[in-house]
């Protein structure tokens, strides 16, 4: 009678251990990360958008926003399994990369930047955000 119920053991037993291994490698779900991510789009969408006025003007609002955009990218870094996030915070912050970092370095050199280079920024910043967003609310 209880031979039948032990052929059910081994297939509980791999049932489990799937379960137990898809939870342990899944990704975490940060909710800090995705603040980071929402609160810094908004601040930056709306700094790239004033960049046809002086840079003196905007100057601490531009340091203030990059040290949030590095301190985003300082968080995401040890976190497990966390590559995808890393990987955009750390374009984002790199002066050299054509994104977010090289956009203010370009407009403290320039000191006011044209309205067409400006409206395409505002694309590729918004559309960085937008990634980065989507990837931090897939882990939930």
């Amino acid at each position: 009678m209880r031979k039948p119920m032990l052929r059910f053991v081994p297939v509980l037993c791999l049932l489990f251990f799937f379960q137990a291994n898809c939870s342990i490698f899944k990704p975490k779900m940060d909710p800090v990360g995705l603040q980071y991510a929402v609160g810094i789009q908004q601040e930056a969408l709306e700094l790239v958008a004033k960049a046809g006025e002086s840079f003196s003007l905007h100057r601490e609002e531009v340091y203030r926003l990059m040290t949030r955009v590095e301190r985003a990218y300082e968080h995401a870094r040890p976190l497990y399994k966390n590559d995808g996030v890393t990987g955009i915070w750390d374009v984002m912050r790199d002066p050299l990369a054509n994104r977010l970092a090289r956009f203010m370095a370009e407009w403290e050199k320039e000191d006011i930047l044209d309205e067409s280079y400006t409206k395409s920024a505002l694309k590729w910043v918004k559309d960085d955000f937008d990634i980065l967003i989507k990837i931090e609310e897939k882990k939930k």
